[in-house]
Formats: structure tokens, C-alpha cells, sequence
């Protein structure tokens, strides 16, 4: 899970986001999508409407696409343009992060993997 925080109109708005692992392929790490967004702190006078679950339900299951934004159309608030921007730019940059580390992560575990089977204190041979 992530926790960030993105201006709204004035004031911070803090966001929590939870990215699902997606199933890992052979060669490359997993992508990630959205399974939860929560509003964990509103500062804002105007537009609350985000905290509302039928507004986050927008997110579940978005994918960042390879221009590194999401793969869902979210729609809009009238009144709340700003708030809506700042929660799909959390969404966002969410889904980025996790892809990051998942990638990161795998290139260690690569990198840990023994290189040939000779010198592998995993692979015994059996008589």
C-alpha cells in the first residue's frame, strides 16, 4: 500500500492506495493494478465528493499504460476537477512506484540466481 499526499486546490489531500500484485511473466516483473483508493485526510472546503466509495470504485483494477497513465477513464466531479486530478495523479504515480520495486526486486533475485548448474549449491546430482 501506498500513502501519499497531492494538493488538492490549496491544501494537501492524503491518499491511501493499495496495488494488487498481477501475475508475473517469464521474462518481466509484475505491473500492478489498483484494488483499493481511500481518502484517509480531506482539507479541502470543496471537493469532498472524492472521498465517497462510488467515486473511488473508478480505480479498482486500473493498469498504468505504457505512456504512464491509467488505463481506465475516471470521470469527473463538477466542482471538484482539481481533487479529482490530485487523487488519479496519487493513483498514479502509485501504480509507477510499484512497478519500480517490482522491478528492482527482480533484478536482485536475478542477480542472486546461480549462473550455471556447476557451480550451484543448489542443484545436487543423485546417483
Amino acid at each position: 500500500a501506498w500513502v501519499m499526499e497531492e494538493i488538492g486546490k490549496e491544501l494537501p489531500i492524503t491518499i491511501g492506495v493499495v496495488v494488487n500484485q498481477d501475475s508475473i511473466t517469464q521474462n518481466s516483473a509484475s505491473q500492478g493494478h489498483v484494488e483499493q483508493v481511500k481518502i484517509l485526510a480531506f482539507r479541502e472546503s470543496r471537493g469532498w465528493e472524492v472521498r465517497y466509495s462510488a467515486f473511488t470504485a473508478q480505480y479498482l483494477d486500473a493498469k498504468m499504460t505504457s505512456e504512464k497513465k491509467l488505463d481506465t477513464h475516471i470521470d469527473g466531479i463538477t466542482g471538484a476537477t482539481l481533487s479529482v486530478r490530485a487523487v488519479t495523479k496519487v493513483a498514479t504515480l502509485a501504480l509507477f512506484y510499484h512497478q519500480q520495486v517490482m522491478s528492482a526486486q527482480d533484478k536482485l533475485l536475478q542477480s542472486k540466481l546461480p549462473k550455471n548448474k556447476e557451480t550451484s549449491p543448489l542443484v545436487t546430482e543423485t546417483p
